[in-house]
Formats: structure tokens, sequence, C-alpha cells
């Protein structure tokens, strides 16, 4: 068997396992909030109002991020209709591909089982295997980036001709498409590295060989429609996108999630467990060689690569887990090709012995606090079987690793591939069991709210705005909090802010209400049902209705209505609140009467 033919049943196989890997249990478990609940339902408002330029949250635009998601989110429910695994599909999808591009560079730059491992390292790292479960931007752009970063230095490794062209163009493509994900760092971040690898390495002389002016036509005709249109539609896409959240998030301080500067690598470090142990000496064995310019230039390129993104995210003040996820790829490739130099030797160094130990540690560590997070759940009698699967298999991989069997021991491929297999299954497990730790009562209020609504009739969120209910109910809310007007307000980084500058954006704050507004609507002869926390309850009492009807109870929500006579058959509401469903949680009790007194706090 030839070496092409090897390395496409070799990526086959990849594909086929990182598949199967992937897509099991992805569709157990409701959506996510605040962030899965938020893009899925404005996939969802676009495809159902057949809107495919200006995305729109709860009909008040949104313009954080561009389109090239939403637009794969569409084609996915159009598939698979409006569900959790069409919302997944896509950075599902993504995290595939970015595994497939990891062999497809592996096997370039440097060898066969650099390749496989390198794609099993990044497959089963925590944090990207979550992320490809999990519908955000995150997972799409660090693949595409990755994909544009692969192709720009196997194009580098080519002699000047056609091939090289197609690779850089290739390139040029996944940069672009980068953009659509997330904006300027798909074209900044190939710069910065490339930039500096020809500065270091003295390879300026590439420069004339890279397509630059193709490349540029390339993502000028693939970014520039969506990007003018926006502006054409919103009149300030530009200004809000590029200036609001490209610039004034890096270099401001008026973001959420503000962490210190050390927060990155310990992201890594929990990231890419088990694997991680093995990073700092892969990058020790790697500087050692960093001394030779020429015949070390491709882990020249995979060092900048990692360092360049994570000094670049590690400057401003907030930051979020998923950010780092671009520099992923890099790793996996680079503690792959340190296994790969050193595979015979492994299990002689002092330093494999301290990365298990360190392994061993920090597995222990989590199988505590696995342990101890669902202890209601057990004395509930609510604990899967998968769950002590899970816990025993943890268990019995940190006994293998402290004792380190002999078995382990004489093959560092039974230990890579121990380690592969182990991972996947905790995974697979622990994720087979999610929907048991996850509450489902938005999903559940949703429904309950979808069955007793009027045709005509309104669904209002009271002081809280959970952005899955639009995606379950398939339908617009109205939201009522303080002074949607208010700078502080506009200028928020949480649900307010985002909804206020939305309306704003559109000049059309009709979906946004204050109390007296609620109050008007409440009071008309149209039907309201309003979805309100629990810590509001008072609030509402005391400003719109002293005794609403009680439609129902999920966990910490209840849903109200107005007080209507039960005889009054054009309202469903009220002529089937006796048939409630009983929530999971234990807090999530309906009410036995549709006209029961609200609970209210002493006060």
């Amino acid at each position: 068997m030839n070496r092409t033919t090897l390395a496409f049943f070799d990526l086959i196989f990849i594909l086929a396992a990182c598949t199967l890997f992937y897509i099991v249990f992805i569709h157990s478990y409701i959506l996510l909030t605040p962030d899965e609940g938020r893009y899925a339902g404005i996939a969802q408002e676009m495809l159902r109002h057949h809107q495919w330029i200006t995305p729109k949250q709860d009909g008040n635009t949104f313009l954080d991020k561009p389109i090239l998601v939403y637009w794969l989110e569409i084609f996915s429910m159009k598939a698979f209709g409006i569900t959790e695994f069409a919302a997944r599909f896509v950075p599902m999808c993504f995290g595939i591909l970015g595994v497939g591009l990891i062999y497809i560079a592996g096997r370039a730059l440097f060898n066969r089982r650099t390749a496989i491992v390198a794609s099993f390292i990044l497959m089963t790292s925590p944090l990207y295997f979550f992320e490809a479960h999990y519908t955000n931007m995150d997972e799409g752009i660090a693949v595409l980036l990755s994909g544009a970063l692969w192709f720009a230095i196997m194009g580098l490794e080519l002699k000047p001709g056609l091939a090289r062209k197609a690779y850089f163009w290739v390139a040029y493509v996944f940069a672009a498409l980068a953009i659509l994900t997330k904006g300027l760092m798909g074209i900044v971040f190939p710069i910065m590295i490339i930039g500096m690898w020809t500065l270091i390495l003295h390879e300026w002389r590439q420069l004339k060989h890279m397509s630059l002016f193709s490349g540029l036509i390339i993502i000028l005709l693939l970014v520039s429609p969506w990007y003018f249109m926006a502006e054409y539609q919103t009149h300030a896409f530009f200004h809000y996108f590029f200036v609001v959240q490209q610039f004034d998030r890096f270099s401001g301080n008026h973001f959420n999630m503000h962490n210190p500067i050390y927060y990155y690598p310990l992201i890594v470090l929990a990231g890419m467990l088990p694997w991680s142990v093995f990073i700092p000496q892969t990058l020790l064995d790697q500087c050692k060689r960093l001394r030779h310019l020429r015949t070390a230039s491709k882990e020249w390129y995979l060092i900048l690569w990692t360092v360049l993104i994570l000094v670049f995210f590690s400057i401003p003040a907030s930051k979020i887990s998923s950010y780092i996820l671009p520099i992923f790829p890099p790793l996996a490739m680079l503690i792959a090709r340190y296994f790969d130099l050193h595979w015979q030797q492994l299990f002689a160094r002092r330093s494999t012995r301290i990365s298990l130990w360190a392994l061993a540690i920090l597995i222990t560590a989590c199988i505590v606090a696995i342990f101890f997070l669902p202890q209601h759940l057990i004395h509930s009698g609510k604990a899967p079987t998968v769950f002590i699967v899970s816990f025993a298999l943890s268990l019995v991989l940190t006994l293998f690793l402290g004792a380190k069997l002999r078995w382990l021991r004489t093959s560092f491929t039974r230990y890579c591939s121990f380690m592969i297999i182990a991972s996947m299954a905790i995974f697979t497990l622990t994720y087979s069991s999610l929907h048991y730790y996850v509450p489902s009562t938005d999903k559940q209020a949703a429904q309950f709210i979808k069955s007793h609504l009027n045709k005509n009739g309104i669904v209002v969120s009271y002081m809280n705005y959970d952005g899955d209910l639009p995606f379950y109910m398939q339908k617009n809310m109205y939201v009522v909090t303080y002074g949607w007007h208010d700078p502080a307000i506009l200028r928020g980084d949480n649900w307010q802010g985002e909804l206020a500058k939305g309306a704003k954006m559109q000049r059309n704050f009709s979906l946004l209400l204050n109390e007296q507004e609620l109050q008007k609507k409440w009071q008309s002869s149209q039907q309201v049902i309003v979805f309100v926390y629990e810590k509001s309850l008072n609030q509402f009492y005391q400003k719109i209705d002293k005794n609403p009807t009680i439609l129902a109870q999920f966990g910490p929500y209840y849903v109200l209505t107005q007080n209507r006579p039960a005889t009054d058959a054009g309202n469903p509401a009220t002529s089937a609140s006796h048939q409630l469903p009983q929530p999971e949680s234990p807090k999530s009790s309906a009410p036995e009467s549709s006209r029961q007194s609200p609970p209210r706090n002493q006060s």
C-alpha cells in the first residue's frame, strides 16, 4: 500500500472514530445558557422569519458576531428540525474537521505516527471535546484558524509552483471563513504568526511566493458581500462590530469575565488533560531544537502559533476559557512530535515518570470532585448507572497509573492507546448522564407555555431573560426590566445590554417593556403569560398584580397569567390549567390549582 492510499485510509478511520465518539449523546440534554440558547435561538429566528442577513436575538438586532455559524445552524435546522441535535451539529462538524486537518498537517510536516497521535490528542482534549458539543463560535474559529495556519505552513514547505499556490489559496479561504465567524482575528493571527516566523528565520523571500494579491482578492470576495449588506441594513454594523466588539473588548475593562494573567495557562492545563502533563518536557525538548533555525522551521512555527495567541489573549482583562482554543492544535502537534522523537525511550525518562505521577494526582482530584458534586442525586436515587461506571473507570485508570503497571510500561504504544480509550470512555459515559444533572426547567416551561398560549397571546419574561425560551417556544417574547434607554444599561455586558443595544440599532424598542407598559398589556383583553424568577415574585405582586393566576412552577421559575374566569373557552390557559406537568426537580412541583395564592416572601 503506497503512502497516499495509507494516508487516505488513516484519515477515514480517524474521522469515523471521531464522528462516532462525538455524536453519541449530543442531543441528550437541553441547551445550556447563555451561549447555546442565544446562538441557537438567533439561527432559529432567522430561519422562522426568512431573514438571512441581520441576526436578531428575540426580535432585537444582534451584531456581536458575524454570520457564518448562523447560516450553518440554519442549514442544520432545516435538515434536522428545531432540536438540540441540530443546534450542536455545527460545532460537532467543526470539531471533526479540526481533527482531520491536524492529521493532514501532521502527515505532511512530520510523519504518520505524529499525525495519528496528534489527531487523537486533539480529539480527546476535554475543552476541545466540550466545545464540539456546545453551540457557539469558539470551536468554529479555532478550527478555521487552524486550517488557515496549517495550509500556510504546508505551502511554505513546498517549492514555488502551482501546488504551493493551491495550498495558499486554501489557506486564504479558511482565513475568510474565520473572518465570517469571529471577525478580524481570522486575518490578524495568521499575519502575526507568519510575519514573526519570517522575521525570526529571515525568510522574507517567502512572501513573494505566498500569492498575497490573489489571496486578498479571495478574502474580499468571500467576506465583503455580507459585511456591506449588514452595514446597509443596520447603518451601525461597522462601528459597533469593529470598534466596540473588536477593539474595545480587547482594550477596555468594562466587559465581564475578568480573570488574572495566569488564567489561560491553567485553562490549558485542565483543558488538555491527560496530555497537558507532557507540555513542560515537550517545550523544553523543542527549545533545544529551536537553536537550529533551518532544521527547526516547523517547530518555530508551532511555538510562535502557541505563544503569540496565548500572550494576545492574556492581555485583556476579560478572559473566557474557550477563547484560548486556537492554541490546542499546535500544542497537540508539539506533544505528538515529542512522543514520536522519543517513542522507545519515553518510559526511561525521569520527566515521563514525573508526568505520570502528576497525572495520577490530577485524576484523583477529579474523582474526588466528581464524587462529592452530585450527592443530592445519589441520595435521591437518581444517579444513573453510567455515573458509577464512569467513576469506577476513572478510579481504575488512576490505580493503573499510580502502580505503573509493567504491561503499560513495556510499550508506549500500549500506554498511549490506553489513555485514548480511557479518555473516550470517560467522556462518553459522562455525557450520557448529563441530562440527569442539567435541569430541564426552561424547556419544560417553554413547552408548557407554548401549549397554553392563545393564537394572539404574548409571552413576557419579567426581570430576567433566558435565551433558550424563544428557541423552544419558537416565538419571540417581550422582556421587562428597568430603563432600557439608560446609558448604564446600554454599556452593560449582559443580557440587558445585548437586547438594549440591538433595539437601539434598529430604532425599535417594541419588544422591550418597562413595568408601566407591562401593566397596560396585563390589564388589556389580550392573553399575557409571564415567565418570572422566584426572586422577582414580590416585585411583580407590588407593581403588576397582587393575585395573578399561577399556571405552573418549574424549579425557581413561575408561569403566571391574568386572573380570567375559568369559563373563558377562548383561553386555553385557564381551561387547561388543571393539566399541569410534574417537573423532575424536587423543587419543581406544579400547583394543584390554577387559582392558588402565590407564595410571598416575608419582608
